[in-house]
């Protein structure tokens, strides 16, 4: 059995640091960066920066700019949704990955709430939300993805219990998948 070595791995929306310490206890790698847009409790195998996601590639820190083409594994889990510009963000990832490199996350979905009204109760309480369809937000990131030079290879969406749906994303070389 074949078990990859990532040279650097990177952790997007990282928060406590709970899966990049995962990952540096169960994954061969070099270096392992968590980024958030807060601290984390310092953990001695994982490098941490507090960085904004939200911003683009020209505002980064210089530490997070010196990691393009040389990530070979980015990994979020539960953190893109947060972000409003998903074509951005995956600017952004499409920069750090190195050739071959991939990108693994989870995305929840938000409820698309209008969808559950009757257009009679939109109109009594003047409701005036917007909000997206599971396909649209699903396009969103895929296009955001395409847009960026990642090739979006698989598509897994699951229904979980609180009726909000979970996306699992993966890519490879410059490619994203979406599980």
């Amino acid at each position: 059995m074949y078990i990859r070595e990532y040279d650097i791995i990177v952790d997007l929306g990282c928060g406590t640091g709970y899966l990049a310490d995962q990952l540096s206890q169960s994954v061969k790698h070099k270096r392992i960066v968590g980024v958030d847009d807060r601290s984390a409790t310092p953990l001695p195998s994982v490098q941490y920066l507090v960085q904004d996601l939200s911003q683009s590639w020209d505002s980064l820190s210089p530490v997070l700019k010196a990691l393009e083409s040389k990530v070979s594994l980015i990994v979020s889990n539960f953190a893109i949704q947060f972000i409003s510009d998903k074509n951005r963000l995956m600017h952004v990832v499409s920069k750090l990955l190195a050739k071959n490199g991939e990108f693994v996350a989870n995305y929840n979905r938000a409820p698309d709430v209008m969808s559950l009204l009757t257009s009679e109760q939109i109109k009594q309480y003047n409701i005036q939300l917007q909000t997206k369809s599971e396909l649209q937000q699903l396009d969103e990131i895929q296009t955001a993805c395409s847009g960026n030079g990642l090739n979006v290879t698989k598509v897994d969406v699951s229904l979980l219990k609180s009726r909000v749906n979970e996306y699992s994303i993966k890519g490879r070389l410059k490619s994203m998948a979406i599980l």
